[in-house]
């Protein structure tokens, strides 16, 4: 499971906020509180529980592990979240990288 990317599915809800000053991608943080669905062979199974603010400005925000179903029952530990270049036909949509690490 070390080092090879995971494939599965992604439940959750974003919550966007900007700064006073106005809308710039500077001050603008998202609460995230989700949770992904995974397993090594990409079927759907067993989860992680995600919650923690991200920062767009900075180059990566920490989130926390806060539990999970299956092998991930009771997880512990944190994921680093990084922005992602978005393509000119998906500005709309917010792609985020995320890894991972358990205690």
């Amino acid at each position: 499971m070390s080092g090879a990317p995971m494939v599965g599915k992604v439940r959750g809800i974003t919550v966007t906020r900007s700064s006073e000053e106005g809308t710039t991608p500077d001050g603008q943080m998202m609460m995230i509180a989700m949770v992904a669905s995974f397993d090594e062979n990409g079927n759907v199974g067993d989860s992680l529980n995600f919650f923690g603010l991200h920062h767009y400005s900075a180059l990566e925000s920490h989130i926390a592990v806060i539990g999970g179903t299956g092998r991930y029952f009771k997880a512990n530990g944190f994921a680093i979240v990084k922005n992602v270049a978005a393509s000119a036909n998906e500005i709309a949509r917010k792609k985020l990288l995320i890894t991972v690490y358990l205690k």
